[in-house]
């Protein structure tokens, strides 16, 4: 068993004075394989671990810490965000593990640990209330709706202020996140996209110590940003020019844009940030970034489709190529019998293939499953009469199909022409049938 301590970046900004902040504490272990270890890791790269084996059920740890940073205290499968300052002299943490799984954790009391963990819950609390009003509501009284929950979340925000001063959480993380909320309530939406990033420190590292800035960018990316081409480039563009200020905040929003953009399907979005990243890549000096845009551009709209090649049910190997030489238009869909969205969006694909597979339409749909058990159930049961293979155990040193299309959520859906030209590498279900009439014609 082992507790890994992960900081997401040492704050430069928010300077407290330095100290040791004395972590220690008790494992009761029932059962298990893995003998308890503590290992505690600071995300910036100078910084070795610091480690500590546990004797006789209880360790000790002296963590140097100048400013308040956030770590992740990993248990076996469970998981705690604990955020450190240098006025958290001592902090005592009790564990009970029962067959490598933790089945009780107590930490002594920190301000600023509470203070984040509060305002963390309540973030994703409102987040969540503002993703359902932006997805849901139609109407008049949309602008009322919205104005009334950016009332409730600044009250949320001022409350951990209130109750926690002097915390990076309150003096930070509650300004940053502060929704402008507008004196005339027609204008609220756009007063509360136009200024949503206008209290974000880009000029300080410190913004990156903790996941909340990324959380920023994507829910912009998810639910908030109009949806309209020029608004996008506009985003983009214009949060990009703010983050340039810090080497460190710009890296990061561009791989948070990237991750986000890529995880929420946005195709246009993703071919405007790698057109950015093609302007301005000395000053991204980003290995990370770098190899992510290279996986991704060859198999962006405009290109030659990647052969794919993996057994049926049968065990007969079927290629991709095979579906896409003999058809007029061919999806190639990536998914998985325990994505719950897969499942959701099979009989639509099912019954697009239906309408559309007698025209010239056909699908190859290449499960990312390693064991064939549950994709032969699924199968059997639902009869899908497409050509269907299987990933299967990956080959040492080759990459698999989910590599060379950088799949990072399934299921998703890649369009390819009578051609071999890739037409979407994302296919809304809205638009699916549209783009596929369009490649028939």
């Amino acid at each position: 068993m082992k507790i890994f301590l992960t900081s997401f970046l040492a704050f430069t900004a928010y300077i407290l004075l330095g100290a040791d902040v004395h972590v220690h504490g008790r494992f009761t272990v029932s059962g298990g394989n893995m003998p308890p270890m503590v290992v505690m890791h600071n995300a910036e790269e100078e910084m070795a671990d610091i480690s500590a084996i546990v004797k006789d059920g209880a360790f000790s740890i002296d963590v140097p810490v100048t400013a308040p940073a956030l770590y992740n205290v990993r248990l076996g499968r469970s998981s705690y965000d604990l955020m450190l300052s240098p006025h958290d002299k001592d902090i005592n943490i009790d564990i009970s593990i029962k067959g490598d799984e933790v089945t009780d954790m107590q930490i002594s009391p920190s301000a600023e640990s509470e203070a984040y963990k509060r305002f963390y819950a309540m973030m994703k609390l409102n987040d969540g209330k503002m993703e359902r009003h932006f997805r849901q509501c139609e109407g008049t009284a949309c602008e009322q709706d919205l104005h009334d929950l950016l009332l409730d979340y600044r009250d949320d925000l001022n409350e951990i202020r209130k109750r926690y001063p002097g915390t990076y959480a309150a003096d930070v993380l509650c300004t940053m996140r502060m929704p402008t909320v507008a004196a005339d309530i027609k204008n609220t939406t756009s007063e509360f996209r136009a200024h949503y990033f206008d209290s974000v420190p880009f000029a300080d590292p410190s913004l990156l110590a903790t996941p909340v800035y990324h959380d920023m960018i994507v829910n912009y990316i998810d639910f908030l940003i109009e949806g309209t081409l020029s608004s996008e480039e506009t985003f983009i563009r214009g949060l990009m020019a703010h983050a340039r200020v810090e080497p460190k905040i710009y890296n990061k929003t561009a791989l948070s844009l990237f991750d986000g953009l890529l995880w929420h399907s946005r195709e246009k979005m993703l071919a405007m940030l790698i057109r950015y990243y093609d302007e301005n890549e000395p000053a991204l000096n980003n290995p990370v970034l770098a190899a992510k845009i290279h996986n991704i551009r060859t198999v962006m709209p405009g290109n030659n489709y990647k052969d794919v090649a993996k057994p049926d049910t049968g065990g007969i190997v079927r290629s991709l190529k095979e579906v896409v030489q003999r058809s007029r238009c061919t999806l190639l869909l990536f998914w998985s019998p325990g994505c719950s969205h897969c499942t959701e969006e099979m009989p639509h694909i099912q019954a697009v293939y239906d309408k559309y597979h007698s025209k010239g339409f056909d699908i190859y749909a290449y499960c990312m499953d390693i064991s064939p058990q549950h994709w032969r159930s699924y199968l059997h049961e639902h009869s899908l009469p497409w050509t269907n293979v299987l990933a299967g155990f990956p080959e040492e040193g080759k990459p698999t199909a989910g590599n060379d299309y950088a799949i990072s959520s399934t299921p998703t859906l890649v369009l390819i022409d009578k051609n071999g030209i890739i037409l979407h590498r994302f296919a809304p279900k809205n638009k699916l049938e549209k783009y596929i009439e369009d490649a028939l014609k």
